[in-house]
Order: structure tokens, then sequence, then C-alpha cells
């Protein structure tokens, strides 16, 4: 009789278990280039197709078992090593994802803006910190704090604009913890003093907010009961208030360039002071 010819078991089966085993742990653990660690999934692949087809267990199973169990393994793998490929090719090659950003719907003059306390506290200014920037073909994008030439330009035109005649007096004020706030917060005060507008001791004070919050905040005093009852609200609640002129024209001449304006009470301003407080950089 005649007898159905076995395919010849795999002797070293194991031998290419542990290989493919030391494989995957090499391309997880170690760093290496995108195009290398795209290799070494290629011929992890094709170890496991072997195996699923020679393997002593699965040499004597139908086809479509071994067809069906190469499958899963292969969809497992592309499927664990997926995403941190992906994110390793854009990072190498310099190519970037542009992320939908949140709309604020800003308000109209006459408005009325949220005021909650925080009280300025001076702080001790700790070592600025080493960043790492990737490498990168494609140009950085323009940071809120960037003040180039174009936005000066604009800035002044929407402040001499709005502004009304009788001005307040500027307190500039930027956060302790870092040099960035503070040197924006120099460049627009000479920007406030050229619109016509009084700097208060002439300088930049340094203080640090209650609560940190980034970007520009805008101070001002209210009157007693108001201040009383913002102090028994919650840090996520504030009371209202109409904004001024002043503070009408300050706030559309920093959102003319794209910075986040916020806003609180502060009631050790003496009444026809102002302050703008300049946070950590908006991301």
């Amino acid at each position: 009789m005649l007898s159905e010819k076995q395919p010849k078991k795999l002797e070293t089966s194991t031998i290419e278990f542990y290989i493919g085993l030391v494989i995957a742990i090499i391309t997880v653990v170690f760093p290496m280039t995108w195009w290398f660690r795209c290799l070494l999934l290629l011929v992890l692949i094709g170890i496991c197709a072997d195996v699923s087809f020679r393997h002593p267990r699965l040499i004597s199973r139908h086809i479509a078992l071994k067809i069906a169990i190469c499958l899963i393994v292969i969809v497992i793998i592309v499927t664990v090593a997926w995403h941190p490929l992906r994110e390793e090719y854009k990072e190498e090659t310099g190519v970037t994802v542009a992320k939908k950003q949140e709309v604020t719907i800003t308000p109209k003059p006459e408005l009325l803006s949220p005021q909650s306390t925080l009280q300025p506290t001076p702080q001790p200014t700790p070592a600025p910190q080493k960043r790492h920037k990737a490498i990168s073909s494609v140009a950085p994008q323009q940071k809120p704090y960037d003040l180039t030439e174009a936005k000066r330009k604009n800035f002044l035109g929407l402040l001499q604009r709005s502004q009304s005649e009788t001005r307040d007096i500027l307190k500039i004020g930027c956060t302790s913890s870092s040099e960035i706030p503070c040197v924006t917060a120099g460049k627009f005060l000479i920007l406030f003093s050229q619109a016509g507008w009084e700097i208060d001791s002439k300088q930049v004070f340094r203080m640090e907010q209650g609560i940190p919050i980034e970007g520009v905040t805008m101070f001002s005093s209210v009157d007693a009961a108001s201040a009383a009852r913002a102090q028994n609200l919650p840090p996520h609640l504030g009371i209202w208030q109409q904004m001024d002129k002043n503070q009408q024209a300050i706030y559309w001449a920093f959102r003319g360039i794209g910075v986040p304006v916020n806003f609180s009470m502060d009631q050790s301003l003496p009444k026809g002071t102002l302050g703008i407080y300049f946070g950590p950089e908006p991301r």
C-alpha cells in the first residue's frame, strides 16, 4: 500500500523558537533605527511562520489550522509593534501631525469677566531646567510669547485704536519660576509705555499666583462685598465684574496677537491701577 508521505519533522523548532524570542526582546528593549526594527520584525514573522508549519505538534495538523495559527501570530506581532514603530518613524523622519486645537469664544465688549482671588507672593528663582529639543526638518511653530515685528505693530495698533483717554496705571508682573515670562513682560512693558500708558515703578514685579495660570492674567480690585463673596467660593468658581474700557482695550490687543487672557482680582491694587501678570507660556 502506498502511504501518504509526511513532511519531515523539524528537529530544530525549539532552537528557532528561542531565536525568535531573542529577536523579539532585542526589538522591544534596545534602541535602533525604524528600518532596522522593521527588518527584525520581518525575520521574527518568518520564524513564527516556519514554526507554525513545521513544529512537531503541528506538522500532522490540517493545513487550514496551520495557516490560521500563522496569521494570528502575525496579527499579534504587527498590532504590538505598529504604534511604537510609527512614532519612531515620525520622530526620525521629522514628520509631524497637526493636532486639533480647542476654540474659545472670546467675549464681546461690555461683557462680564470672571474674577477669583489670587494673592502674589515672592518666590525664589529656581535654576532653569535643561530641555532636550528633538531635531526636526519641519519649521518650528511660532509660540504665543514670540514677539515678532509684525506682532508688535499689530499689538500697538489694536491698543491705540481702542484705548480711552483716561488710562489706568499698569503694574506689570511675571512668574518668578521662569525667565521667559519675565523677559516677555519687559517687552510688553515697553510697548505699553510707547502707547502712552503709565507703568507702576517703571519695572516688572516678580510674583506668584496662588493657582498658577498660563498666559496673561489681568488683575483689578473689586468692592468689599464682592471680595468677601469671592473668598467663600471654591477655586473653580468666581464672581462677575463688568469690563471697563481699559480692560477691553488690553484684552483685545492681546487676543489679536494670539495670547490668551484670564481675569482675577487683587485687593492690594489701589483704585486706578490695573495688574498685568505674565504666567507660564501657553503650549
